[in-house]
């Protein structure tokens, strides 16, 4: 981790996370009780390498700190930590997390832990109404979106950044970067497998089985391997019954959500699940949400043919042949 421009300042350490996209956690000192080195108010910003700006104690405070700033960045929630000598901590304030001071100074420390988790991105490839409709629900849903477009259409929007050479595209985070491809046929290949190359936590193609199936076959002439191939949920989307391009992308930003919030037991299950059933994909009833849960990478295995299945299938609207959908 590259060290802040002010290491002594974590107000600027703070600012400077944000403006690169780096998961951190703000801790922040709001009660002590003498003797402790650190006092109300005293800060200290902390990334996966530890304390990177500020201070809040010594060797009482700094370890446990360290540690709960390590669950916060996994688990997205905030802590109150109340560090004491006493055996417990006080049974009229709920919400504390009570840890027993480890050394001999005495005095007490209640630190406020609060994570800043980076925004997700969103890469929709295509130049398509669903791709559109991926934009505007994207960013509604505070995702960072970057549209890709590899053709010579107008563009869909003004207010759309568009990336127009599959080199230019900026760089990610793979475990919270999601990407679609709603390019209706036109470079779905190139897309998918300059998507795959980036280890991303979803990739999924907007397409009718038909054309999953065509899709996947050019992708394994190019080179691709089978076991990449098989990561791209296709069709994409929870199965709503969606039609229209904004349906479609409900369903699509749906199943993103799933995959995001999934636990890790639970992601695994879905994976083994899906390797043996032959389904095309099953995150809708294999997938429990879990709120906060860290970025997961769910593999998810195309369909040969209907099966009898042990999980729900999943997909979008467009292996109904929907209007948007070239076979």
């Amino acid at each position: 981790m590259q060290a802040p421009s002010s290491p002594s300042d974590p107000l600027a350490a703070l600012a400077e996370l944000r403006a690169r996209g780096v998961p951190f956690v703000m801790a922040t000192v709001v009660r002590a009780v003498s003797p402790t080195s650190a006092k109300p108010g005293d800060k200290a910003v902390l990334t996966h390498g530890g304390v990177l700006a500020g201070w809040i104690g010594g060797s009482c405070a700094e370890p446990l700190v360290r540690r709960e700033a390590e669950a916060a960045l996994r688990d997205g929630e905030c802590r109150l930590l109340h560090i004491t000598p006493e055996a417990e901590g006080p049974a009229d304030r709920p919400g504390l997390s009570v840890h027993k001071m480890e050394c001999y100074s005495g005095g007490a420390l209640e630190i406020y832990i609060e994570p800043f988790l980076p925004m997700p991105a969103l890469l929709v490839f295509g130049n398509s109404p669903v791709a559109r409709a991926l934009c505007d629900l994207g960013r509604v849903m505070g995702y960072r979106v970057t549209a890709v477009d590899l053709g010579d259409r107008p563009p869909m929007g003004a207010d759309l950044d568009v990336v127009r050479d599959l080199d230019d595209l900026p760089a990610v985070d793979p475990s919270s970067t999601f990407a679609v491809v709603a390019s209706h046929g036109v470079f779905d290949e190139e897309s998918l497998d300059k998507a795959l190359s980036l280890d991303l936590a979803y990739t999924g193609l907007v397409a009718s089985a038909k054309r999953r199936d065509q899709v996947f076959a050019a992708l394994r002439a190019r080179g691709v391997a089978a076991d990449r191939v098989a990561r791209v949920s296709a069709p994409a989307g929870l199965e709503l019954g969606a039609r229209q391009p904004q349906e479609i992308a409900l369903a699509v930003m749906a199943q993103i959500v799933s995959v995001r919030r999934a636990a890790p037991s639970v992601a695994e299950g879905a994976i083994k699940s899906l390797a043996g059933s032959g389904a095309p994909r099953s995150l809708a009833a294999s997938t429990a949400p879990a709120a906060h849960a860290p970025e997961r990478r769910l593999a998810v295995a195309p369909a040969a043919a209907p099966a009898a299945q042990s999980v729900q299938s999943v997909h979008s609207c467009c292996h109904e042949r929907a209007a948007h959908d070239p076979e």
